[in-house]
């Protein structure tokens, strides 16, 4: 599955993005039944149920890490060629920076739906404040729109004594990816873009930058698959890099546990392929589940990583 919002406010919930998006992944006619774990249930400003701060149930939360939602979803592609204040609101220009009173013009893609989240937060939340669209278009500032990516992403930010299950199984949600705000809305700097080796980062690409085929060199043209996915057994990885590189190969489960190391040694441009056959380091089966394979891909004067999703099943 790939999940694809556009980029805007929300009346009630304070965002919309690609959790909001799951109020549409269910049977029923409408999503009323869902409007009293957002910020504000009865939309913004009638406040008679609103629930602004953190630590609270999040119904985001239950959809993001519900397992027949988090494990099919390979790809998060958000539209943010034209953003908007609030779900029904007409397109507005940006004022930040790089954008001047344009379009937004935007597409961001990851494959962990909190990062991408909390990148696209920190960008409506900067762009859409009483001084730069005045106080109809606020409502990204409600207290508590990001709950739900501080609780995806770690349990201690869930309500004291609950647990999110939602396959009522007694099995809560794993973390779900990354959450963090980036250092300021002029330099847009998160953890790694600092130097850090966690966290996030934000790699900006412009059509329009000089020159730009080169200046990301090898960052966004090493591909990666596995086939068959889901697999039993055994999965054929499949990978080309274009550049001699010192490639590493090596399967995370989802708590970023490192299961085996596949690949660790200098490689020539090519296409290549390596088999896994569902072990562990140790030569112990790896039990069903959802898995990571990452390939980094590192020269003297550039890197680059892609991570695949992998499912392994009975």
């Amino acid at each position: 599955m790939i999940n694809v919002p556009t980029l805007k406010g929300h009346k009630r919930a304070g965002v919309t993005m690609f959790a909001k998006n799951h109020f549409g992944s269910h049977t029923r006619r409408g999503a009323e039944h869902l409007h009293m774990g957002l910020v504000v249930p009865d939309e913004y400003p009638n406040e008679k149920n609103a629930r602004y701060g953190y630590g609270k149930y999040r119904v985001l939360v239950d959809l993001m890490g519900w397992e027949l939602l988090r494990e099919k979803s390979v790809i998060y592609l958000m539209d943010a060629l034209w953003s908007a204040g609030y779900e029904l609101a007409p397109p507005s220009k940006w004022l930040l920076a790089t954008f001047n009173d344009d379009w937004s013009s935007s597409i961001f893609i990851s494959q962990d739906p909190v990062a991408i989240e909390s990148v696209g937060y920190d960008f409506l939340r900067t762009e859409y404040t009483e001084g730069t669209h005045g106080d109809s278009l606020t409502y990204p500032q409600l207290e508590g729109a990001d709950d739900h990516l501080e609780q995806a992403a770690d349990s201690t930010n869930w309500p004291d004594g609950f647990i999110y299950d939602p396959e009522n199984d007694g099995t809560a949600i794993p973390s779900l990816g990354v959450h963090e705000h980036w250092n300021n809305g002029t330099d847009r700097q998160y953890s790694r873009n600092l130097g850090e080796d966690y966290g996030i980062e934000l790699v900006s690409i412009s059509a329009n930058t000089p020159g730009v085929t080169e200046d990301i060199g090898i960052l966004a043209k090493p591909t990666l698959k596995n086939s068959p996915n889901p697999f039993r057994n055994s999965t054929s990885i499949k990978y080309n890099i274009v550049k001699a590189a010192k490639v590493e190969i090596v399967i995370y489960d989802v708590t970023g546990q490192v299961i085996k190391t596949l690949v660790n040694a200098t490689q020539q441009p090519g296409t290549y392929s390596i088999d896994w056959n569902a072990t562990s380091g140790n030569g112990s089966e790896a039990p069903n589940g959802v898995y990571f394979c990452k390939l980094k891909a590192t020269t003297e004067d550039d890197k680059a990583e892609v991570t695949n999703k992998m499912l392994l099943v009975e």
